[in-house]
């Protein structure tokens, strides 16, 4: 069984490791450890984490910290695939993490025992956090604050101490939440906005009171968000016929497809793929 070790993880930058992995459909990972913590929220698609003795399901918002001395892999769904975003962090790093956090020891004897399991994030929370993992995937090596407010961030559902913001409170109705994560399927993200009304099985202005009220957007503004994700995901994967990508995920005016891109994520799609060549942590 490989063990990962953390002084050996090419582009890692300091005290931490960022990454996206995308896995194929049904594709298989090797059964691995690691010497360091690591935290990975699932973005995209379904399938199993072979975590230790067990066998749990990853689907949209799923939520796991594993700790050094845990086994685990990937097992992806054999009809889509399977995208997340990890965040490993130094021994060294996690010992300060906690001081800075939590001093109390209740919370560190969690921290350090018993993991907290997975947890399932509703589509807010879920949004949010994948946001910070981001947003620390294009800043962290200029900005280390970012590290700490990131890692706290997803520390704190696993701790149960959720902050308490509208956008953050997991109290988003089922309809909403199912809606929300079938907008993330590569098989329907270019369907046009009518279609997502019509899904919703309420009314456009009951949909667009709630999606701000919960997910912090209009829908118009998730779903070229969804496609401008569903691009990235591609672009990760090597693809360079923009245009094509673009039509592809639903965007019929290229200009408009740029401007989404560089409100949503600050660069060129060039000049985004270009700055992504991290290397994963999941060995294939």
């Amino acid at each position: 069984m490989q063990q990962l070790v953390f002084d050996q993880l090419g582009g890692r930058t300091g005290q931490h490791h960022i990454a996206v992995t995308r896995l194929r459909p049904g594709q298989v990972t090797h059964w691995h450890g690691h010497d360091f913590f690591e935290l990975f929220l699932e973005e995209r698609g379904r399938g199993l984490h072979a975590w230790n003795d067990q066998q749990l399901p990853l689907e949209l918002g799923s939520l796991v910290l594993i700790r050094p001395g845990d086994t685990h892999r990937f097992i992806g769904d054999s009809n889509t695939s399977l995208t997340f975003i990890n965040l490993a962090i130094s021994r060294h790093w996690w010992l300060h993490l906690l001081e800075l956090l939590s001093p109390d020891r209740p919370v560190n004897e969690a921290l350090n025992g018993d993991p907290p399991g997975h947890l399932r994030l509703a589509a807010g929370p879920a949004r949010l956090c994948g946001a910070r993992m981001h947003d620390l995937f294009e800043r962290g090596a200029s900005e280390p604050a970012l590290l700490v407010e990131t890692a706290a961030h997803l520390l704190n559902p696993l701790l149960r101490h959720v902050a308490a913001t509208p956008q953050e409170r997991s109290d988003a109705p089922d309809w909403l939440v199912a809606w929300a994560r079938a907008m993330q399927d590569p098989d329907l993200v270019a369907q046009p906005i009518r279609h997502w009304q019509k899904r919703a099985g309420v009314s456009p202005a009951h949909l667009a009171r709630s999606c701000r009220k919960h997910l912090g957007a209009a829908p118009t503004e998730l779903l070229n968000r969804a496609r401008i994700e569903h691009v990235q995901a591609w672009l990760r994967q090597g693809e360079d016929k923009v245009a094509a990508l673009a039509l592809d995920a639903g965007f019929a005016n290229l200009g408009f497809f740029y401007r989404c891109f560089r409100r949503f994520v600050g660069c060129t799609p060039k000049q985004w793929q270009a700055r992504h060549t991290a290397f994963a942590t999941v060995p294939r």
